[in-house]
């Protein structure tokens, strides 16, 4: 009985300590944990580009952040892709699928690969261009605990019409 409770007693501590965290910041970090936190936000900017929310995207970006569009020089800083997705929301509708590949923690560091589907569709009217393409994200640890995005980088699997 008394072994029972303590396994009980560790285990309740073990469950507390990975689904709580505290305040956020004690959390307990494992490359496991980072990929599930990785694959739910990506799966939240496919909902932020369906549905326009740019803000609750920008949510999810550093101050600091690098965005390297395909055939584009990179836009620098929250305010540049602030600007840089309101023209990209504001142009087309968007239906976007991330599926991630890989993650790999380094320390406060978490780099993801994969690949992504989208389709978009000119909101002035226009045929519905469909892409593939792959991506690299890298995300960092925030003060508090949450990732967000620091670096990223996507490009077409297929050359640009007439390229």
């Amino acid at each position: 009985m008394k072994t029972s409770r303590y396994c009980a007693t560790q285990l309740i501590a073990l469950l507390v300590l990975a689904g709580c965290g505290g305040s956020g910041d004690q959390a307990v970090r494992s490359p496991e944990a980072d990929a599930v936190s990785v694959s739910n936000m990506v799966a939240e900017f496919d909902r932020c580009a369906r549905e326009g929310d740019l803000e609750a995207f920008l949510s999810h970006v550093m101050d600091d952040v690098v965005w390297m569009p395909p055939g584009e020089p990179a836009v620098v800083g929250k305010q540049a892709v602030r600007e840089w997705y309101a023209n990209f929301y504001g142009t087309f509708d968007i239906e976007l699928t991330h599926d991630v590949l890989e993650t790999h923690t380094f320390g406060d560091a978490v780099i993801a690969r994969g690949n992504a589907a989208q389709t978009l569709t000119p909101k002035a009217g226009g045929s519905p261009m469909s892409l593939s393409a792959k991506f690299i994200l890298v995300f960092r640890r925030q003060p508090k605990g949450p990732l967000k995005v620091w670096r990223a980088i996507a490009n077409a699997n297929t050359p640009p019409p007439g390229g």
